[in-house]
């Protein structure tokens, strides 16, 4: 009976094996090559390429490739060191790079640069979110309001002509404000948040001559007539006063504003401001009060 004989590494002079390798080794001693590593086959030789590694690609092979940072089959997976990552210009909602990016939008829509206080949240204003007080949450009742008045006489200086009051002083105000229309006068009575508003006036008519005079006084909301909140009295005497008051719901978003219009049939007849007074001692008399609260979210 015959027996295979098993390869031997026969040691040449100077130590130096000579003979067939094995093992994850191929060729001949004295130059063998290494074509296995732990038993995964090694990639055939080929010219060395930059940014190409050898990668396990299956429990007994190896391949030779570049890293695949998108996913899947042989993806690098954890952080990528900052030393290796180079910076691109964000886009979309973000400005600037990667090392150095800030957001300025959110879901397309413009984010304020102004720095916010305390308290403050980001709240949808004008076509941009901003940063915005919130009330207080332990606090009860009312937190948008807000009473203005004028000080100034004003006039109905043509008949059947419409006139729009303005108003100089602000009594006390959170979360509503007057604001100009376009020709620089305040006369809006501006809403910052969404809501159903009770808005109320006092004017103090006055009348100096001619004959009775009928005055119209209506609301307006983003400079359109509100429908049925038209209102008229009458002035029959001269020097005479009328002290009409009348209050209406509206439904407004962040932004809108009301103004209030009037018009007289005659001529002499305005809205009289009246300062201070004595015997007895009396405070001034406005020629228009408002009064302006939010009473609920809108329905």
């Amino acid at each position: 009976m015959s027996h295979l004989s098993e390869p031997k590494i026969i040691v040449g002079s100077g130590s130096t094996p000579i003979g067939p390798a094995s093992g994850d080794l191929s060729g001949t001693y004295p130059a063998p090559q290494v074509i296995r590593i732990n038993g995964a086959i090694v990639p055939l030789s080929g010219s060395l390429i930059t940014g190409n590694v050898l990668q396990v690609s299956s429990s007994s092979e190896l391949i030779y490739s570049p890293i695949n940072l998108n996913g899947g089959a042989n993806y690098i997976s954890g952080i990528l060191p900052k030393i290796n990552q180079e910076s691109q210009n964000m886009l979309g909602d973000v400005s600037g790079i990667t090392s150095n990016c800030t957001v300025i939008k959110i879901q397309g829509n413009n984010v304020s640069s102004n720095l916010p206080n305390n308290n403050e949240v980001l709240t949808w204003f004008n076509s941009e979110w901003i940063p915005k007080k919130i009330p207080n949450p332990t606090s009860f009742g009312l937190t948008t309001f807000g009473s203005f008045s004028s000080t100034e006489t004003q006039k109905a200086l043509l008949s059947n002509t419409e006139y729009i009051w303005s108003y100089n002083t602000i009594e006390i105000a959170n979360n509503i404000i007057i604001t100009n229309n376009l020709s620089g006068n305040p006369t809006r009575i501006t809403v910052l948040e969404d809501g159903i508003y009770e808005i109320g006036y006092s004017a103090q008519l006055y009348k100096d001559g001619g004959t009775t005079a009928i005055i119209s006084i209506w609301a307006k909301q983003n400079g359109i007539n509100v429908p049925r909140t038209n209102s008229m009295t009458t002035i029959g005497n001269n020097n005479s006063t009328n002290i009409p008051f009348c209050t209406t719901f509206f439904s407004m978003n962040a932004g809108d504003y009301i103004e209030f219009a009037f018009s007289s049939t005659q001529l002499g007849v305005e809205i009289q401001a009246v300062d201070t007074q004595s015997s007895p001692n009396r405070p001034a008399d406005p020629s228009v009060i408002i009064v302006a609260k939010r009473i609920s979210a809108k329905v």
